[in-house]
């Protein structure tokens, strides 16, 4: 039995991040977990009994920012460092200074062809 918000914050980290499927959680292609369905294979999986109030206190509290709720308010995700294969719909971009010096090594490559 969880006691604590610690140790909540710790389950849905498990579960969000690395393995919806021990609880039987159905994610989709960017991470999203149904709320609902989260507390109730929870209660039906795993015998622990949380709420969707407080799902949203621990994700609202959680200093880390490890969790995110839906615009909608029914679906939950975690933010970062997923080992199961999510699309958190970032673009990758090249930072100003890097790009930069892959300019400038382009150009000293082209010079060494003369």
């Amino acid at each position: 039995m969880l006691t604590n918000d610690k140790q909540i914050s710790k389950l849905l980290n498990l579960l969000l991040r690395h393995s919806p499927e021990t609880a039987h959680l159905n994610m989709d292609k960017e991470g999203w977990v149904s709320i609902d369905e989260l507390c109730t294979n929870l209660r039906l999986y795993k015998g622990i009994n949380i709420d969707i109030e407080t799902i949203r206190y621990i994700v609202k509290t959680n200093d880390k920012q490890r969790f995110r709720i839906s615009d909608c308010g029914k679906k939950i995700r975690a933010n970062q460092d997923h080992s199961v294969s999510v699309d958190l719909g970032f673009e990758a971009k090249v930072p100003p200074e890097i790009q930069n010096v892959l300019f400038l090594v382009f150009c000293l490559i082209q010079m060494t062809k003369l």
